[in-house]
């Protein structure tokens, strides 16, 4: 997998769910660096992903702090995440949005 927010770009956008990166964020003088954030999945600020996995620190902040944190290898999946796929993980995450924002497929 290249670029991660490049390759779910596509399925994203026909999806409507926006895609936040590169994402930085600092607790402190914890600086969190990642590729992307997908907003209103996961936990009420979104989840954070990463390509290469972190510190425990690092998912403990972003935790307390609101976001939850995923990591996908780089050599996992294909290049593209299609509609589907990304619809899976997604709903895995979970809706944390206000409903309003509610895509129609979210679970």
């Amino acid at each position: 997998m290249g670029n991660i927010l490049e390759s779910w770009s596509a399925a994203a956008a026909a999806l409507g769910v926006e895609l936040r990166g590169p994402f930085k964020v600092a607790f402190g003088q914890n600086v969190i660096e990642a590729p992307m954030l997908v907003p209103h999945f996961g936990a009420p600020k979104g989840t954070v992903v990463f390509t290469e996995h972190q510190p425990l620190e690092n998912y403990a902040a972003l935790r307390a702090n609101g976001y939850t944190a995923s990591t996908f290898s780089p050599s996992a999946g294909p290049d593209d995440a299609t509609e589907a796929s990304l619809i899976e993980v997604l709903n895995d995450w979970g809706w944390c949005g206000p409903d309003e924002l509610r895509p129609s497929w979210a679970d």
